[in-house]
């Protein structure tokens, strides 16, 4: 599944960067009035608007009414450390 999620996302890379290089094609040729199909594809292709009309309309959630405050307590319990404490690194040893 990932291999193919993979495959998708490159493939929409690769057309997105297709339109944009298709963009540079418009300074290629003088402003002699002529349509030429790849400007228009390209023109239309920038003025898509981000933002669909006509989205999703949501209705506002009804008011909650807090009943009763909830308090929260922590807790706290310190455990004495043992007194024969065993510690993780071993003890220097001393060479001669």
């Amino acid at each position: 599944m990932y291999k193919i999620q993979k495959h998708v996302a490159f493939l929409l890379f690769l057309v997105f960067v297709g339109v944009q290089a298709m963009a540079l094609h418009s300074f290629s040729h003088d402003d002699d009035g002529a349509d030429c199909s790849i400007c228009t594809l390209v023109h239309h292709s920038q003025q898509t608007p981000a933002i669909l009309s006509g989205g999703l309309q949501f209705e506002p959630l009804p008011a909650f009414e807090v009943i009763q405050d909830v308090a929260i307590y922590y807790a706290f319990a310190k455990a004495d450390s043992p007194k024969s404490f065993y510690p993780v690194r071993p003890p220097p040893v001393i060479t001669c």
